[in-house]
């Protein structure tokens, strides 16, 4: 692939946060595109938001990538454009939004995990039809993914990538 990717992380020593900055390089000549794609997984997770926008290229403002829709009574609208995915009573799912705001988060009893992305580059293509979060969740093997994408670009040689993630808890 000829990539160098460098990831620098720091947990702030008073609140529950970590910062992750991610850059990939591309050292030599490839025409295959990359894109820095982040899996959080949560074991037994309850809940997952994530947002959903009136102007989202997607129907009802997210996208069903895999698995076929969630049952009707799993998802809810909350205020803010918020979608809310009913991870425990579902099955196996997979859903991504299309919204700038490029939050994930998802719930487990008393604890929220945040994941948040934002990018030194903006513009470009998103994968998956232009997802910037995406959830997987599958009760059965007992975990959820929680995942932020940057864009899919072809680098050039010394062309770079980055973006900043945040996890808040």
């Amino acid at each position: 692939l000829h990539i160098r990717l460098h990831r620098a992380l720091r947990v702030d020593p008073i609140t529950a946060t970590v910062t992750i900055r991610q850059r990939m390089e591309r050292t030599a000549a490839s025409d295959i595109p990359m894109t820095l794609w982040n899996i959080s997984q949560v074991p037994d997770a309850q809940r997952v938001l994530m947002p959903v926008d009136d102007d989202s290229a997607f129907p009802d403002g997210y996208a069903v990538l895999d698995f076929g829709p969630p049952a009707t009574q799993l998802l809810t609208r909350a205020e803010g454009g918020v979608l809310v995915l009913d991870v425990k009573n579902g099955t196996e799912h997979k859903l991504g939004s299309d919204s700038p705001r490029g939050w994930i988060a998802a719930q487990r009893d008393h604890v929220v995990i945040i994941e948040h992305a934002t990018t030194t580059q903006p513009g470009g293509d998103f994968p998956d039809g232009g997802c910037r979060v995406e959830v997987y969740a599958n009760r059965g093997l007992g975990y959820t993914e929680i995942e932020t994408l940057s864009e899919e670009r072809v680098l050039q040689p010394g062309e770079v990538l980055e973006n900043t993630l945040t996890l808040s808890f």
